[in-house]
């Protein structure tokens, strides 16, 4: 896992994912770390050399119509370098 993407031309984009998570207990929370690992494994089945998580975000709360909300989404990109 790259925290940025390398010099341009250094490497191929294979794919991108957008690894999403729900959860509406207050015991059940979601992890970006679960969503890496899946991303992961998704990238080498793709032959990826590595993965570039470009962004994450975050909805977590409760209101009176829908109750408690936990929705966790990261962007991340699969590259195999050259």
């Amino acid at each position: 896992m790259l925290g940025s993407l390398p010099n341009e031309g250094t490497y191929i984009e294979l794919g991108y994912m957008n690894v999403k998570q729900e959860s509406s207990s207050q015991l059940v929370h979601t992890s970006e770390e679960k969503q890496i690992q899946e991303a992961r494994i998704k990238a080498c089945q793709w032959g990826a050399d590595a993965i570039v998580v470009m962004g994450s975000s975050n909805d977590k709360g409760s209101d009176f119509w829908s109750g408690w909300k936990d929705n966790r989404e990261t962007k991340i990109i699969a590259i195999k370098m050259k």
